[in-house]
């Protein structure tokens, strides 16, 4: 699937590359890459090239999912670079938030144990907790949903409300830690909303 996202990424790049540079010439991607240093001055084809390599698609997909043997797969895909692995690390972040996600996921793996062998309520409140340490980004929201995802089922749902209030706990009892009350209030979502849906 990340490759098939990968694809299509770059075909969409190609086509705003096609229709916002090399439209006026008659050109498609490929017809420049064969004949376009022949058919234009140095600079003119520098320039084009230029103006093709500042056309950049700012969007970065996270794909996951299970194989055949159950085993979970992590990928993020963009148009830039093929997708990239991060089966072993076991978590990732997009978007502007992603550094502060990281910092927080990597603080949470070295000195919390945190990894992909989690219960349910400790990953979700470490998870909770990277994407609380992102909203200062650009960007980035308070409007939260939560999905978890087993090899059964799609679970665990909740909503912004319930997160408001788990980000409440954590915020009075000494962010960016996390603390006993907040473990517990995110079970306690957890739970609830499960039976809700």
């Amino acid at each position: 699937m990340a490759e098939i996202v990968h694809e299509e990424l770059c075909e969409t790049r190609n086509r705003i590359i096609e229709s916002k540079i090399l439209k006026k010439y008659k050109l498609t991607i490929e017809q420049f890459v064969n004949k376009g240093k022949r058919s234009f001055t140095e600079q003119v084809y520098y320039n084009i090239c230029n103006r093709i390599d500042q056309q950049n698609l700012s969007l970065d997909f996270l794909v996951t999912g299970f194989d055949e043997k159950d085993k979970m797969h992590l990928r993020i895909v963009s148009a830039d670079e093929p997708p990239h692995d991060f089966d072993t690390l076991g978590f990732a972040a997009v978007g502007t938030g992603a550094p502060a996600a990281f910092a927080a996921l990597s603080f949470a793996k070295d000195h919390s144990a945190f990894s992909r062998d989690n219960d349910l309520e400790d990953a979700t409140s470490h998870l909770l907790a990277a994407k609380f340490m992102s909203e200062s980004a650009t960007n980035v929201g308070k409007e939260t949903f939560f999905i978890g995802i087993t090899t059964t089922r799609v679970h665990h749902i909740f909503d912004m409300g319930s997160i408001d209030s788990v980000r409440r706990i954590w915020l009075k009892d000494g962010a960016p830690r996390r603390s006993k009350r907040t473990i517990k209030a995110v079970k306690d979502i957890l739970y609830s909303d499960e039976e809700s849906f």
